[in-house]
């Protein structure tokens, strides 16, 4: 790639931590359109195919990127998303060329009650069913004489599915923000800050545990396995229902709080 690392820096100040890992491939598809090597819809088909980077391209909607040579603005339209390039010398822009890209921008401006909540249990379904794959694909019993018995982790299971638990943070990074911005919508409910702060434990829970995924990988980059007792956030994420620790405390009961207030709004429709 040939990335800036200015431009870097700057997708990095912009988005949120859970999505930093994708600045580099932003950068790739900001540095091809510029040069034209690629074209506006090979970008938003790339862009499209992609749901996590079209989330962090929605993020950015209204943004711009400004470092010594350059300027780079993410326009919004009602459902896509426009890219401007400006050449900056001596201070001054020289040059602006705006690219139609289209891509789904969030908070979309005809959300209603009915989609948020479709979208809310749709990520809190994904979550769960990862929760499942991983707890049954991801784990390994090794024997050991001298250690007995140990659960292992598959680092290449451990990769895929971790970053999918990644993109299911970041739909709720845009139920967050699709909240924020939709306050009427949500305005009888009968405790906003109570709604937001469940959908934010939610969110962060999520974070914590791709967290622990990312430092897992720098201290163990060439192990195909990975001990659970190193991961122990990964491991109470994925014990069984009987004994779920912060699942139970902070994810599910957060996710029914959220659920009973939504069916409240939508029956009062």
């Amino acid at each position: 790639m040939n990335d800036s690392p200015t431009i870097l820096t700057e997708l990095r100040a912009k988005l949120p931590v859970n999505v930093h890992n994708w600045a580099g491939d932003i950068s790739h598809i900001l540095d091809q359109l510029k040069r034209h090597e690629i074209t506006p819809t090979e970008a938003q088909l790339r862009i499209n195919n992609e749901p996590a980077l079209t989330a962090a391209f929605s993020l950015l909607a209204g943004e711009t990127i400004k470092t010594t040579n350059e300027l780079i603005t993410f326009g919004q339209g009602n459902n896509f998303g426009s890219i401007s390039f400006g050449d900056i010398a001596g201070g001054n822009i020289t040059r602006i060329e705006r690219l139609e890209v289209t891509y789904t921008v969030h908070p979309s401006p005809d959300l209603t009650l009915r989609k948020f909540y479709d979208c809310y249990v749709q990520a809190y379904n994904d979550a769960k069913k990862i929760r499942r794959l991983l707890r049954a694909d991801a784990q390994m019993n090794i024997s050991d004489a001298k250690q007995g018995d140990e659960v292992m982790i598959k680092r290449d299971v451990y990769k895929m599915y971790a970053h999918k638990l990644n993109e299911v943070q970041i739909q709720f990074e845009t139920l967050i923000a699709q909240f924020d911005s939709n306050t009427r919508l949500f305005s009888n409910l009968n405790d906003t800050s109570k709604f937001r702060s469940d959908l934010k434990k939610m969110e962060k829970y999520l974070g914590q545990i791709f967290g622990e995924y990312e430092g897992s990988f720098q201290l163990s980059h060439d192990l195909a396995l990975i001990p659970a007792s190193q991961l122990p956030i990964l491991r109470e994420f994925i014990q069984k229902a009987s004994n779920m620790g912060k699942f139970k405390t902070i994810f599910t009961n957060s996710a029914s709080s959220i659920k009973r207030s939504l069916q409240q709004l939508l029956n009062a429709e």
